[in-house]
């Protein structure tokens, strides 16, 4: 298992009023979804990391549903003080589970068309990371 400081490409993207940091090939579950639309807020890879003002436009994240179920069960329990009065019910929330196939963008070619001044692109941050050596 790699750790995301291991994986120099991952992003964090907003599905269903959550957000998840993810990497290719990682499994995620939310509510019950028909399909996912998942919007990009940010981005990292080996040479760049970009931060979106709310979302980044060229940076796209493959979803594929993996399956519909139910999660796992919790317990409510109620109880009244000196009346007798007990109550115990489960609920199982219905969740659909994707899959993250690839992660889409953040070429050299994106990064030349935001220096370039595009309007499009030019509330997308863009920073360099530089890697030394030996650490």
């Amino acid at each position: 298992m790699l750790y995301y400081s291991q994986v120099m490409k991952y992003a964090v993207i907003a599905v269903a009023g959550r957000q998840f940091l993810v990497k290719e090939g990682d499994v995620f579950k939310v509510t019950r979804q028909d399909g996912a639309l998942a919007r990009v807020l940010f981005y990292r890879d080996d040479e760049q990391i970009k931060v979106g003002t709310p979302c980044l436009d060229d940076i796209k994240v493959g979803l594929e549903k993996a399956e519909d179920k139910k999660d796992k069960k919790v317990v409510v329990a109620r109880f009244r003080a000196k009346s007798r009065h007990r109550r115990k019910i489960g609920h199982r929330q219905e969740v659909s589970v994707f899959k993250v196939t690839d992660i889409l963008g953040g070429d050299k070619s994106t990064k030349k068309s935001a220096k370039s001044g595009d309007k499009k692109n030019s509330k997308d941050v863009t920073l360099e990371v530089k890697h030394e050596e030996g650490k």
